[in-house]
């Protein structure tokens, strides 16, 4: 039946301890069902609980009170390369990360021609897998969990690595999981992705539940609650031969822009290199949404 909710939380709480800082509360209070057949989106901003409740669900971590009941089997794709073993080739990768999500060797190997021929990776799979890019392990890693028969998909920001041809073919196969009438639980801060992917999305907010209706209405929301440029959040990281750049956020001082006109903000990142000394150009693209 489709009116049936294949997850329910009640009361969830997750908290967190710091001696730097205290408790965290990375989940408050948080009550939500999901039908069987939804196409869940979940959005809001660094540090509002998206991640820990997909890790709550997927049992990754358990919450601190509260209960979180799901029916049918869950699989979820929460970080590039999880469920990977670098020193494997990403054959053997398949049929590890396939076991390790439930499937028996026989099946794994009846799907292994689709999921390679997804992955787009043919001419890499005797490779360790420790020498795939970052899109490359979302591409495999992403391959194996669209092709497993699984009731409810968790998905993490999947769209946030690799190229945009890529990031088409996994919606499109995303679209395909929601026509067969799966359920599909959609982290991300994509927010186009979210409307073509959702009719359903939910705002957290410092670990609560602050918006729950449509997805066009949810968007409306969040944009209205938030600073428009604290939208930008997915920036990526870049490497070199001596170094690795990680950029975490990008504030903007002004409310609106337009073309030519000046910007003053800060960026926020992390390096593995001191960088005093050192130059970098940054090109900035602002999208409507």
């Amino acid at each position: 039946m489709l009116d049936q909710n294949c997850i329910e939380i009640t009361s969830l709480d997750k908290h967190y301890s710091s001696s730097e800082i205290g408790m965290i509360r990375a989940l408050t209070d948080l009550n939500l069902d999901v039908k069987k057949g939804e196409c869940v989106g979940i959005v809001g901003a660094n540090g509002a609980g998206k991640s820990t409740l997909l890790k709550v669900l997927s049992r990754i971590t358990p919450p601190t009170s509260g209960d979180a009941s799901i029916r049918g089997k869950l699989t979820s794709l929460m970080e590039v390369g999880t469920g990977l073993h670098a020193e494997l080739t990403g054959s053997d990768n398949i049929l590890l990360y396939g076991s390790l999500l439930g499937l028996s060797f026989k099946e794994i190997k009846a799907l292994k021609p689709e999921i390679i021929a997804f992955s787009g990776l043919e001419n890499f799979m005797d490779l360790p897998v420790k020498k795939y890019s970052s899109g490359m392990k979302l591409r495999l890693a992403f391959s194996v969990m669209a092709h497993l028969p699984a009731d409810i998909m968790a998905m993490d920001e999947v769209l946030a690595v690799g190229d945009s041809m890529f990031q088409q073919k996994c919606i499109q196969r995303m679209l395909g999981i929601k026509e067969e009438g799966r359920t599909l639980l959609f982290v991300s801060h994509d927010l186009s992705a979210v409307k073509t992917l959702c009719e359903r999305t939910i705002v957290l907010k410092d670990g609560a539940k602050v918006f729950d209706g449509p997805t066009n209405a949810a968007i409306s929301f969040y944009r209205s609650s938030s600073s428009p440029f604290e939208l930008v959040k997915d920036l990526k990281t870049f490497k070199s031969e001596s170094a690795k750049v990680c950029f975490d956020q990008i504030k903007f001082n002004e409310e609106s822009l337009s073309n030519g006109s000046s910007i003053s903000g800060s960026i926020s990142f992390s390096s593995t290199v001191q960088l005093v000394g050192r130059s970098a150009e940054i090109g900035i693209n602002i999208r409507s949404m």
